[in-house]
């Protein structure tokens, strides 16, 4: 995964950056693990689990969907302070050749046709920098720590034995942490978060007995917090038991954010995207 300045500049003495051009590699990875999530989504689980006695004629009870995801993100785009914006680039093969990733959660609750769905999101990129020119100093370590977390509603619009199409409504948090880090001078820090409106579709086409194809988009933003945010994911699922199975497939996550103005307008216009594998338990 390559990282290229989309123009060389120099941030002034309240970042104290120095000018440089970026020659290394983006390595991302999981700094922290899932356990904080896993317990949240239990905890949401075991508040649904309560089940109401069905009336006489009702058909369904809740049904619940679990899957822990491994996901192979690279980045695309533009980041960082309006003195000095990066440009990112990342292919596939530098995500399976440097093991990059980063971890996801879904959960669905739904009954007849209504449900509630809860995706955490987590990744960590870095990178390090070479400058160049008359300067003293020669590297400068750029992180960004990502995580989402979006909670919708779902109504059902179609369902057949064979797929099922369901509307979606609701929220995703967006919180965003950037450390740019010179060495022997002052370092840039900056912490973000806002929430966006959602809106969106999921649905599954079942193509065999033990083979699915999953699918689900959101858009939003419209201006409350982004300018701009889409998420999409095409899955593949393989029935392995009537309770576990195995799914893979590709997921992408774009966000247009922008705050300040000036010289400390802070900006992230970019799209994490890569494979996914993860097990899903049902019941």
């Amino acid at each position: 995964m390559t990282m290229s300045n989309k123009a060389e500049a120099s941030l002034d003495k309240e970042y104290g950056i120095m000018k440089m051009t970026s020659k290394s590699t983006v390595s991302a990875g999981i700094r922290t693990g899932l356990l904080p999530v896993i317990v949240a989504a239990c905890l949401l689980m075991g508040g649904i689990s309560a089940q109401a006695q069905t009336a006489a004629g009702e058909q369904d009870g809740w049904k619940y969907n679990l899957t822990l995801y491994a996901w192979g993100p690279g980045l695309s785009g533009d980041l960082g302070p309006n003195l000095k914006q990066f440009q990112v680039h990342a292919s596939a093969s530098d995500i399976l050749s440097n093991l990059h990733f980063g971890a996801m959660l879904h959960f669905e609750a739904h009954k007849g046709k209504w449900g509630i769905l809860v995706d955490p999101v987590y990744a960590n990129l870095g990178k390090t920098v070479d400058s160049q020119g008359r300067l003293l100093e020669r590297t400068i370590d750029v992180t960004v720590e990502m995580a989402t977390l979006g909670v919708a509603g779902s109504y059902q619009l179609v369902k057949t034995p064979q797929a099922n199409l369901d509307f979606t409504f609701g929220g995703r948090y967006f919180g965003l942490s950037t450390d740019i880090t010179p060495r022997r001078v002052r370092a840039f820090h900056a912490s973000y978060s806002w929430v966006d409106p959602v809106i969106g579709l999921k649905g599954a086409v079942k193509m065999s007995k033990a083979w699915s194809f999953g699918y689900r988009a959101d858009i939003g933003g419209f201006g409350v917090g982004s300018d701009l945010t889409w998420s999409g994911a095409l899955t593949f699922d393989a029935q392995v038991s009537k309770a576990v199975s195995i799914t893979f497939g590709y997921v992408a996550l774009y966000n247009d954010y922008s705050t300040g103005s000036g010289p400390k307008e802070f900006q992230f216009d970019a799209t994490l995207m890569g494979p996914a594998l993860g097990v899903a338990w049902r019941w």
